[in-house]
């Protein structure tokens, strides 16, 4: 497993944001110019994640 999860689509960081799910930093890519949330993987993350994928 990861250390961390890289979140690149906004209806996801939504989601999480409800979910209270804090992120570490936000940045864009330099490659590709997108804004992308970096989270911690942990319990909450990974619950969070499975709801948004019912």
């Amino acid at each position: 497993m990861n250390e961390f999860f890289y979140c690149y689509n906004f209806n996801v960081f939504q989601h999480l944001k409800k979910q209270g799910v804090k992120y570490i930093v936000t940045a864009k890519n330099l490659n590709s110019d997108k804004q992308f949330w970096m989270y911690a993987q942990d319990s909450k993350l990974a619950q969070a994640l499975n709801e948004y994928n019912k």
